[in-house]
């Protein structure tokens, strides 16, 4: 059975803010748990119905955020692969921002 992960248990980016209007938030929104699983918007892999009825019969974890699922990429990747391109650049941009925070502290 999927479990949701509780909101204490990930960190939320906004990848772009500056997109506001042009792509929905959801879409730019990247949550990473603590062992630095990236989970993103089932809009990303497709249409989100799909996505999630997949998740579902797969028994696939997820993290809910303002009401929306949020898939781990490593799934999003095995079960999209037309997505490839889409989910590691997003993935890379999320880790390059950590990198980044990480090293100014």
């Amino acid at each position: 059975m999927a479990t949701e992960i509780s909101e204490g248990d990930y960190r939320v980016i906004v990848l772009n803010p500056s997109a506001k209007g042009r792509l929905a938030k959801h879409k730019r929104t990247v949550l990473v748990d603590h062992q630095n699983t990236i989970y993103l918007s089932p809009a990303v892999a497709g249409d989100s119905q799909t996505v999630i009825l997949c998740a579902l019969a797969d028994a696939i974890s997820f993290v809910q955020h303002e009401g929306r699922p949020y898939y781990p990429t490593n799934w999003l990747l095995e079960s999209f692969p037309s997505q490839k391109d889409v989910i590691e650049h997003l993935s890379a941009i999320t880790l390059r921002i950590i990198a980044e925070e990480n090293a100014s502290s």
